[in-house]
């Protein structure tokens, strides 16, 4: 089971908490230390005290009226002074962590996107100097024909590393103002792009095929894939400036075929980043005739009905535009579902106190789609019928290539995978149009191995991210978050390459090809059914 623990925090939601529990020390004292209880207290060794300067991470400058908060005994929060300094006091002894917010600025946790260690509270503890970030900005002007552009959607993008694989992020997005300017910001340090586009705006020239301004991606070309990035470090504020173009719009249209009249069908058209195009587009409930307006390029047309008490039925079209397109018949109906049979091979009796009651299945399938998209396409397994069976099935899936993903309950692991002759722990899943695929069978078995160890480097403790890699498939993941020693549960016999990384945020470890460069310097080991092992690993620094 993959078991990444991501600690990040949305920076909207730290600011309205900042300003919040900042008028509430404002009310409460005119000092810049105030105590609150939300906790029943510990027992104090001691007391200790312990003090701190907030600065800013550029210019090194003190960051006044930052509101601390200490995790040891009682929380305690304060704010700083002019001279960016908080004390916090009867303290136990212990390890614990600091958060620090400010409008404005992120923590080192939110700009490096991995856990930062616990600080010790103690009779030797120094005083601590605890840096804040400055955000990033990007601001600039939007103009069409030589003149400024109100009302055009500005957005920025930034790719992350989720779960081990690449996918894309909205990080903001604005309207232009009457002058055609616009700014985001709160961005953190990372590389960004940039589109501007009209959202639901048309414009038709007189005489003439209506027109509409085409969405630009930074600094000036139609795709993402031909954009450039924007680079963001701390504080840094970037001037873009971006020129939108005219582009006739062309009429597509056609047919539902066997139409039910008064019924309502929905109109989306997506493009080659798997996002959803703001077009003009019309549906008749009583003809069952379709029209969309949309540039020339190369686009899929999705239609779908909602059906009471029913699977929705779709119809998927592609379409390459290059000037009107007539005729279309979309035949609506239920996209396929592919059966899941779970088998249990329960070579141990089942622990005591973990035999199983009620209907939820002892494993969970889903199916992500391989396609690059801003919007990956993601189905899972669901109960059939009413729920009180155990049968379960993928539903209405879209034709496309997915990698399948399955998690099993303590005490099982996944034995085999299989989908006809296509194995699944190894292979991706191609689902044809018109569906018509064997169930998928999984086979679970209790009989798991367990792995332990610790992380060193240069003979001390260290901690780090474990990542355990089978030949196939991709790799089990263990946060060690402030400690060196590392364990993973439910684990299937077989060979394994094992890595202790620094860091894995921006590491696409679910891509064998980005994991490549490390295997040289990982571990081996073999598990046996019902086995224990443990392991010492040297932490390896991820190159960035």
């Amino acid at each position: 089971m993959r078991e990444v623990i991501a600690r990040q925090r949305s920076h909207v939601t730290a600011a309205a908490a900042y300003l919040l529990a900042a008028m509430f020390l404002a009310a409460l004292s005119a000092h810049a230390q105030v105590t609150i209880s939300i906790a029943a207290p510990a027992a104090i060794t001691g007391p200790y005290k312990l003090s701190g300067t907030v600065v800013n991470s550029v210019t090194g400058e003190p960051v006044r009226r930052a509101l601390a908060t200490i995790h040891l005994g009682r929380n305690q929060s304060a704010l700083t002074d002019s001279d960016g300094r908080f004390e916090f006091e009867n303290l136990p002894e212990g390890h614990t962590s600091i958060d620090v917010q400010k409008p404005g600025f992120f923590s080192g946790e939110q700009v490096n996107r991995h856990h930062q260690g616990l600080i010790r509270v103690g009779p030797d503890a120094d005083p601590m100097v605890i840096k804040l970030y400055p955000e990033g900005v990007i601001f600039g002007r939007v103009e069409g024909d030589g003149e400024s552009l109100e009302h055009q959607q500005v957005r920025v993008l930034e790719s992350e590393i989720e779960n081990g694989r690449r996918v894309w992020r909205s990080r903001g997005q604005r309207q232009t103002d009457d002058e055609g300017r616009y700014r985001i910001a709160n961005l953190t340090p990372g590389s960004y792009y940039l589109a501007a586009g009209p959202g639901r705006r048309f414009l038709q020239a007189a005489g003439a095929r209506e027109e509409s301004y085409a969405e630009v991606f930074y600094p000036g070309v139609a795709a993402m894939q031909a954009a450039t990035s924007i680079e963001i470090v701390p504080g840094r504020q970037v001037e873009a400036n971006l020129s939108l173009r005219r582009e006739t719009l062309f009429q597509v249209s056609g047919t539902v075929v066997g139409w039910v009249p008064s019924q309502g069908v929905g109109l989306n058209l997506e493009n080659q980043e798997g996002e959803d195009v703001p077009v003009e587009r019309r549906f008749d409930s009583q003809t069952g005739k379709f029209q969309v307006q949309v540039p020339a390029g190369i686009y899929t047309l999705h239609l779908t009905r909602y059906v009471a008490n029913g699977a929705p039925e779709s119809a998927d079209i592609p379409l390459t535009v290059t000037g009107n397109v007539a005729g279309l018949r979309a035949v609506l109906a239920p996209r396929p579902s592919i059966p899941v049979v779970i088998t249990t091979e329960a070579v141990n009796p089942p622990p005591a106190g973990q035999i199983r009651t009620g209907n939820a299945p002892p494993a969970y399938l889903g199916l992500l789609s391989t396609t690059p998209s801003l919007s990956p396409k993601e189905y899972s397994s669901m109960p059939v019928g009413n729920g009180k069976s155990q049968a379960l099935a993928v539903p209405n899936i879209a034709p496309g290539t997915y990698s399948a993903e399955i998690t099993a309950s303590y005490p099982w692991y996944v034995a085999s995978a299989l989908c006809g002759a296509t194995d699944l722990l190894r292979e991706d899943l191609t689902v044809p149009e018109g569906g018509g695929l064997p169930p998928i069978e999984i086979v679970l078995r209790n009989d798991s191995a367990t792995l332990s160890g610790t992380i060193s480097e240069n003979g001390e403790p260290a901690e780090g991210t474990v990542l355990l890699i089978a030949v196939h498939g991709t790799p089990k993941v263990s946060d060690t978050f402030g400690q060196s020693s590392f364990q993973f549960h439910n684990v299937a016999p077989g060979d394994y390459a094992v890595l202790a990384l620094d860091r894995v945020d921006q590491l696409e470890y679910a891509n064998p090809a980005a994991l490549q460069p490390y295997l040289a310097q990982a571990s081996h080991v073999t598990l046996t059914a019902n086995g224990k092992a443990e392991i010492t690993l040297n932490l390896v620094h991820v190159w960035q």
